[in-house]
């Protein structure tokens, strides 16, 4: 029997055996293919065994060979089934996706198939199709347990978070027998799509549960506890030293304590509800939450990137590198595939916004470029892109009026500047719009449309031209914004600012008393509070917003008797009118004591003597403070006290502080004090990363400066002293002859 023939014998052994091993298939196959290296079963062998040995690159190599011989079983099922996995093991989707379909075209596909098809879908981000094989999928029951069904059931939601997030919830309702973690996450993301934040994060709160129910030994059980935690406390749970670059998890032994597993498990929860807080302008909890999960560093990479474009988003402007850093680590060669394409645009958006600010247009033109050979029709590039092309018009500015061809050139003007923006707006729209071509909707053209007049106001609001920037925004054709009253107190503001009051004055008229779409009774006092703070105390148009107030106490009349609203025109009249304002306030006085007398209403009685010394005791008095012995000290009695001479030396005045001295002399860098002259010489940033024995030299060097310091304080001390002393001798030599004259 020859070699090949013992090989093969053993190896059909070892693949049938109870005890299935497949590094000793792969080295038994492997020695059948050197000597013959055509072997068909060898190959077949060698490929599934390096499958199940993860080694997917020479697992696919192996089955691309296979299908160079002869051999019916490269037009098998499993022979596809096997290499299209390999592709999608290797994201290399869209191979994956041809291999399945060609099986596809000759017949009928597997469960396992359709399943992995499915998945392929779902990561090239074909999420309808995905959802539509998932349903059939849970329609045919083609699942062997609950496990298999919770699985599919888990990706089919996924896929309809992402394409039809109003069906989620029905699913989960009525197909799923029991509700996981992943289940409810994708729930709450179908809730994030639909903007309901709010029952978005109450899905988030049950998801946090059951998954701390699945680690019963974790003491850290949500994320209010982790971040009630003192940083010792996470130190030594989750095994990373806070505020260090360590690597993730620490030692083995914590690596995997049930704290850093449950961390790690419900890390990707925690970045939702961050973002969730984001949407919902809570910037603290956002900064908070993503602070931690940076410092303890989960173990999805994705999650960290997801988190490093959170935190981009709040600190862009206040630390540069750091943003620039954790958008770095986000473009990672091995993160990047894994990024969805919202996220990946949203890397990108993120940098531009940073380069822009940094001016290194250069780049920020180079990114942009990027992002539209992948995302051509997506908003955020469509503002970058435009934002560049203003850039470029402001290069073209006016000559000055000394310089030489200033008299054969016209100077460009303000009116000449919005034309060329305006025109760059629209031939950027034109534009877009050809490209899209006949696929495009007309609704898609109307968003397109709405969001560009958005961004022309904002292109005129930097270049400093209020009044183009109000009259583009006058012009939205979007009606649901332009009444919002943030955009109508915008437009107020700006038109009062370029100073147009008389138009401010009428368009928040114009808002305040329609009847028709008009204002809640507690916005329209939000934004009468707003006009007296900014339009009237800020820019002194007392009258102008006194008028306003009468109009719209006038047009509705649960505001004419409104106490804040009548308060805010006696702060307005004071300044204009007082003998009006007097008036106001006798009213409001009348009022008050029809109140108390129980006069002025029949369902408020008045109160007693008792609630009324209640609140005198809720509420003390400046008497009952000085009785106290509170005294508030004001920079009046200050002034008082130091021109009041006999009170300041009889003691009666305030007490002189004395002055503390500084712990340590500032450095004299250059002229700059030392921003760490505070914190520990050890722990200063510039010291505790040296080496040992550059430590210890800067110590010798420090503590020789110090001894020369204090020998120098010595030695003038020392002098000092011994002036004095030659004084006074010359003064008692002095004395006799004085006396004799």
């Amino acid at each position: 029997m020859s070699e090949v023939l013992k090989l093969e014998k053993t190896l059909r052994k070892q693949t049938t055996s109870d005890d299935v091993q497949a590094s000793k298939i792969a080295s038994t196959a492997e020695r059948i293919l050197s000597l013959q290296p055509n072997h068909v079963y060898a190959m077949q062998c060698k490929s599934v065994a390096l499958l199940h040995s993860g080694r997917f690159a020479a697992a696919l190599s192996v089955l691309e060979n296979l299908q160079l011989e002869a051999t019916p079983f490269k037009n098998s099922a499993t022979f596809h089934l096997h290499k299209a996995y390999c592709h999608y093991r290797l994201m290399q989707y869209t191979e994956a996706r041809a291999e399945l379909q060609e099986r596809q075209q000759r017949g009928p596909m597997s469960a396992a198939a359709r399943h992995l098809l499915a998945q392929i879908h779902y990561n090239l981000e074909e999420y309808a199709e995905a959802a539509a094989m998932y349903a059939e999928l849970v329609a045919d029951g083609a699942y062997r347990d609950d496990v298999e069904k919770q699985e599919l059931l888990t990706n089919y939601t996924a896929s309809l978070s992402a394409c039809a997030p109003e069906k989620v919830a029905a699913v989960v309702r009525d197909e799923a027998d029991e509700k996981t973690p992943d289940l409810l996450f994708n729930l709450a993301t179908a809730q994030v799509e639909a903007q309901n934040y709010e029952a978005a994060q109450a899905t988030l709160l049950q998801a946090e549960q059951l998954c701390a129910a699945i680690f019963p030994k974790s003491k850290l059980r949500s994320l209010k506890d982790a971040l009630a935690a003192s940083s010792e406390v996470l130190q030594a749970q989750l095994g990373v030293q806070l505020g260090a670059p360590t690597s993730i998890g620490g030692s083995s032994s914590i690596a995997t304590s049930p704290e850093r597993c449950f961390f790690n498990e419900v890390c990707s929860n925690w970045v939702q509800q961050a973002y969730v807080a984001f949407m919902r302008h809570r910037e603290d909890d956002v900064r908070r939450i993503v602070d931690l999960i940076l410092t303890c560093k989960p173990s999805s990479a994705v999650t960290s990137a997801v988190a490093g474009i959170l935190y981009t988003a709040l600190q862009r402007s206040a630390d540069f590198f750091d943003s620039h850093r954790k958008l770095k680590a986000a473009q990672h060669v091995k993160v990047l595939p894994r990024l969805t394409s919202k996220q990946l645009i949203a890397v990108q958006y993120n940098t531009a916004l940073l380069q822009l600010s940094a001016g290194a247009l250069d780049r920020c033109t180079r990114t942009v470029e990027q992002m539209e050979k992948a995302h051509p029709n997506n908003e955020l590039t469509h503002s970058l892109r435009l934002v560049l092309a203003v850039r470029e018009l402001k290069k073209k500015k006016p000559l000055p009026a000394n310089s030489p061809s200033s008299a054969s050139r016209p100077t460009r003007t303000a009116t000449d500047s919005a034309r060329d923006v305006q025109e760059c707006v629209r031939n950027y729209e034109a534009e877009a719009t050809r490209h899209q071509g006949a696929g495009s909707s007309e609704a898609g053209n109307r968003k397109r449309h709405r969001f560009l007049q958005l961004i022309t106001a904002q292109l005129f609001l930097e270049q400093g031209d209020l009044a183009h920037a109000v009259e583009t925004l006058k012009a939205l054709e979007d009606s649901t914004v332009a009444r919002r009253p943030t955009t109508v107190m915008t437009m107020a503001a700006w038109e009062a600012q370029i100073g147009d009051v008389d138009a401010a004055m009428a368009l928040l008229r114009e808002r305040l008393t329609a009847t028709t779409c008009g204002y809640s009774i507690a916005v329209k006092k939000a934004v009468l509070l707003w006009a007296v703070q900014d339009l009237a105390m800020a820019r002194g148009h007392y009258a102008a917003v006194g008028q306003l107030l009468k109009a719209v106490q006038a047009a509705d009349a649960s505001l004419e008797k409104d106490r804040e609203v009548t308060a805010l025109l006696v702060i307005c009249l004071a300044e204009t009118d007082l003998a009006a304002a007097k008036r106001v306030i006798a009213t409001l006085d009348a009022d008050a004591a029809a109140a108390l007398s129980g006069a002025g209403s029949n369902s408020h009685t008045a109160p007693s003597d008792k609630q009324i010394e209640a609140l005198v005791r809720g509420n003390p008095g400046a008497a009952a403070m000085s009785e106290l012995g509170y005294r508030r000290v004001t920079v009046v009695d200050q002034e008082g006290a130091a021109a009041d001479g006999g009170r300041a030396a009889s003691g009666a005045g305030l007490p002189q502080r004395r002055r503390r001295a500084m712990r340590r002399p500032a450095k004299n860098m250059d002229g700059k004090p030392d921003p760490e002259r505070w914190i520990p010489m050890s722990l200063r940033s510039y010291i505790k990363d040296l080496p040992e024995r550059r430590k210890k030299e800067l110590r010798r060097l420090r503590a020789f400066d110090q001894e020369q310091k204090r020998r120098a304080a010595a030695a003038a001390s020392h002098k000092q002293k011994k002036d004095e002393q030659l004084q006074r001798q010359h003064v008692a030599e002095a004395s006799p002859v004085a006396s004799a004259a």
